[in-house]
């Protein structure tokens, strides 16, 4: 039934959400190079569309096209999601 299954997904999803926590936190002040997707949502090497968090990066200029391959260094996290902005 409908209500199983959104129970399991539930439990899934807070259980993923805890073991982001313990781990995200790693990640602060590494740089990654990372590929622009638009609305200041990046991804690197680690994280599959449709899947995985995304890398958010407020200072990206607005004339940046999507595709753009760039060095984000890592700042926090939010959620499930990596916090950066643009290395220099």
């Amino acid at each position: 039934p409908l209500s199983l299954a959104e129970k399991r997904l539930d439990t899934i999803m807070k259980h993923q959400y805890d073991l982001l926590q313990d781990r995200l936190p790693s990640f602060e002040k590494k740089t990654l190079t990372v590929v622009y997707e638009g609305n200041s949502i990046c991804r690197s090497f680690r994280e599959a569309p449709e899947v995985d968090s995304v890398i958010v990066v407020n200072d990206i200029p607005k004339s940046t096209p999507i595709g753009h391959v760039f060095n984000v260094t890592i700042t926090g996290f939010s959620g499930y999601d990596l916090l950066g902005t643009i290395s220099t």
